[in-house]
């Protein structure tokens, strides 16, 4: 599915960008890390691969234009909007 990670708020600058647009095989789990891909930012680099420390906590938020996920981690809060369900970047 497409979606959309934006960075709310992290103590760490592992993620170079405060937004990333890609894949994602699945929606976020508490337990497990939210994984995706993207395209990526570096000259000859084929895919950007995304990947949070554990989801501790998920708060969903739908409405009729969006679905959004808001997600804690151990060090960060990412916001998380599907785009597309059954789309790729």
């Amino acid at each position: 599915m497409k979606v959309k990670l934006t960075k709310l708020s992290n103590n760490h600058n592992n993620l170079r960008t405060k937004e990333v647009i890609g894949s994602a095989d699945k929606l976020p789990v508490v337990g497990e890390r939210f994984v995706m891909t993207s395209r990526p930012l570096d000259q000859g680099a084929s895919v950007r691969l995304i990947s949070t420390s554990p989801v501790t906590g998920i708060y969903h938020d739908f409405n009729l234009h969006s679905e959004l996920y808001t997600i804690k981690t151990e060090n960060s809060t990412y916001l998380i909007e599907v785009l597309d369900k059954h789309g790729q970047d």
